[in-house]
């Protein structure tokens, strides 16, 4: 949701090499935690942290996962909001308590669905 941003400030060589860097890690990234997870066996990456580094490694991972899980969701949530505001012409902070009643109302049981397929139409 940033990119425009630091492309921005970065400039577009610097910005391009810092984008092309990030996707070769997360491809490196990815490979390694693919080989990892057919050598053990293991599909889930907290217990292949276990594996790896036992209980407290496990525990680190599963709390980085959170961490990343809800600064995405702040993300997508403060760009629903701007896009609803600029989309309805509310003036900015105008909508928050509608997307809070939609949130807690409407977007947090579907989640709690253990099979999303229930959510097909």
């Amino acid at each position: 949701l940033s990119l425009p941003f630091a492309l921005k400030a970065l400039g577009a060589g610097p910005g391009l090499l810092a984008l092309l860097l990030a996707a070769l890690a997360s491809d490196v990234s990815l490979l390694a935690l693919c080989s990892a997870s057919r050598r053990t066996g293991l599909v889930a990456l907290p217990e292949l942290a276990r594996h790896c580094g036992g209980a407290g490694l496990e525990a680190a991972c599963v709390a980085c996962l959170l961490g990343l899980l809800c600064f995405c969701a702040v993300a997508y949530l403060r760009l629903l909001r701007d896009m609803v505001e600029v989309a309805l012409g509310f003036d900015p902070g105008a909508v928050d308590g509608v997307l809070a009643a939609a949130l807690g109302g409407v977007l947090l049981p579907l989640s709690l669905f253990d099979d999303v397929s229930r959510l097909a139409f």
